[in-house]
């Protein structure tokens, strides 16, 4: 295992196999496949997991809900994800635990609070670490601002809505999602 000062972890693995952007950005910045600890999905979906095999030495942890999604062991329930998941080619199969909404890892001194956000799949998950909250497909960022998602995409938008209010709760300037980037925290959230 690495020293933790020079651990890493990374939310989500992507949806390449092979992993190549994510390797290619450890390396640019002087980091090895090693030093990554942990793989924390936002959720079970091949899109967020695939490239989790490429990370040897991560654990690799999704929210308890979707484990058997993550394990490929039943299809999303929302429309959108489960077409991707069709169409997407099966990843190399890795170990994945589950993990618990209200848990609290370290990485070596810097605390993760993993917070629930259900909605597009059930055991989706978001990340709370310095100042940032990574929040996967659970919103959508569409700067200035954001949004849920709506169907097709998500599988209960109500529980989607509801989880927002776990999210304010934590204390984060910057709000990270899986596909359009990174904004300052919207007043409105």
């Amino acid at each position: 295992a690495p020293p933790p000062s020079r651990a890493v972890a990374l939310i989500d693995a992507g949806n390449d196999p092979t992993a190549t952007a994510l390797r290619a950005q450890l390396q640019a910045d002087g980091r090895r496949l090693q030093e990554v600890a942990l793989v924390l999905l936002t959720c079970g979906l091949r899109a967020q997991r695939a490239g989790a095999a490429a990370f040897a030495a991560a654990q690799v942890y999704v929210g308890g809900d979707d484990l058997e999604l993550a394990r490929e062991q039943r299809a999303p329930a929302a429309p959108w994800p489960r077409l991707q998941q069709r169409l997407r080619r099966r990843p190399p199969r890795v170990a994945v635990h589950a993990l618990l909404p209200g848990t609290r890892l370290c990485l070596g001194v810097l605390p993760i609070d993993v917070v629930g956000l259900p909605g597009v799949t059930a055991g989706s998950l978001g990340y709370v670490a310095a100042g940032v909250a990574f929040v996967g497909d659970s919103l959508r960022l569409s700067p200035p601002g954001w949004r849920l998602w709506d169907w097709p995409h998500t599988a209960d938008r109500r529980s989607n809505a509801l989880a927002l209010h776990r999210l304010r709760r934590h204390s984060f300037t910057t709000l990270a999602d899986a596909s359009f980037g990174a904004v300052r925290r919207p007043v409105d959230l």
